[in-house]
């Protein structure tokens, strides 16, 4: 059962929010009672653009409503949607002062806007302007073309062995204390062409502390990317997969399940100033599969890198009244 509270407004707005239009209750009608569904299945019964699915199952993950993960199929593997919790309990009593509310920021990041990088090929970028997509094959298998301007509207890159690194703003929150970050975002691996199994070991570090690795499965290309242009062909990655890297006070989680014993503390953050952010794979991983890193439009979510941070109160320590 999943228990909202108005104490925590930003997680009721979130669950409110996803159940409020009649064709996200009706998908939650059919995964319960035909799922788990894919979302051309949930098209087809909805009689509803695939387009329009996706964008409202993408609303019902977020919410944690909704489960879409990736399951063996005939042709490589199928993402199937089903449900996360069969009830959900609201409690409207209790509000608690505004001051003790807690409050996140999201900040995005562009995938092109990294400050630093090692690439080696297979590699490459591929960026969007107000002409479309434009592909320059002489980029290809090129690392310095990652020092390319044009690197800031990159809406796909990828590369075999090595990283990119982000330097993101950190805003001093007065009055409030850091509880959660997460970091999220679109990445499978990368292969020649694609291949639906082709493992890599894809690493997260946070201002040099490593936080935890995905094992990504496969370099996704079996069909076209929900936003991805049709300027890119098919035979090319298409589409990844949405992780999400959190360190809160007790450990450090991807995808919700325990990935380190990193913890914020660890982080040495400072309020004002930058926070590194580094994403590659290992020279010496157990599987050197490289990385292929999407933007908001490519692949299947609408997003560059996310970083979102949740914020309570600064909670004074309690004194003894004097006698």
């Amino acid at each position: 059962m999943l228990r909202l509270s108005i104490n925590d407004p930003d997680a009721l707005a979130r669950i409110c929010h996803a159940l409020s239009t009649r064709l996200r209750l009706d998908i939650l009608t059919v995964i319960q009672t035909d799922g788990p569904l894919s979302c051309q299945q949930l098209a087809q019964q909805l009689d509803c653009p695939l387009s329009t699915i996706s964008t409202n199952i993408k609303v019902l993950e977020d919410a944690g409503l909704v489960l879409a993960d990736f399951r063996p199929a005939r042709n490589g593997s199928q993402k199937l949607c089903s449900l996360v919790y069969q009830d959900v309990a609201l409690n409207l009593s209790a509000v608690a002062p505004v001051s003790e509310r807690r409050q996140s920021y999201q900040t995005p990041v562009l995938i092109g806007n990294y400050q630093l990088f090692e690439a080696r090929p297979s590699c490459g970028f591929v960026s969007q302007g107000e002409q479309g997509l434009r592909i320059e094959p002489e980029r290809f298998d090129n690392p310095y073309c990652f020092l390319d301007p044009e690197r800031i509207q990159a809406g796909l890159l990828w590369f075999r062995q090595g990283y990119v690194e982000y330097h993101i703003p950190l805003p001093d929150r007065k009055g409030q204390k850091l509880q959660r970050l997460q970091f999220s975002m679109e990445l499978c691996s990368e292969a020649p062409g694609f291949n639906s199994k082709w493992q890599s070991d894809i690493t997260l570090w946070i201002n040099d502390h490593e936080v935890g690795t995905f094992v990504s499965p496969a370099d996704c290309g079996d069909r076209r990317g929900l936003l991805t242009p049709a300027e890119w062909g098919l035979g090319n990655t298409q589409y990844g997969f949405l992780c999400q890297w959190e360190i809160n006070h007790q450990s450090s989680l991807l995808n919700g399940e325990i990935c380190s014993e990193l913890v914020l503390k660890d982080l040495e953050l400072q309020g004002g100033g930058l926070l590194r952010l580094r994403l590659g794979v290992k020279h010496d991983a157990q599987h050197v599969g490289g990385l292929n890193l999407f933007g908001h439009e490519f692949g299947d979510y609408a997003q560059d890198i996310l970083m979102t941070e949740i914020y309570g109160p600064v909670l004074e320590p309690k004194t003894r009244p004097q006698t």
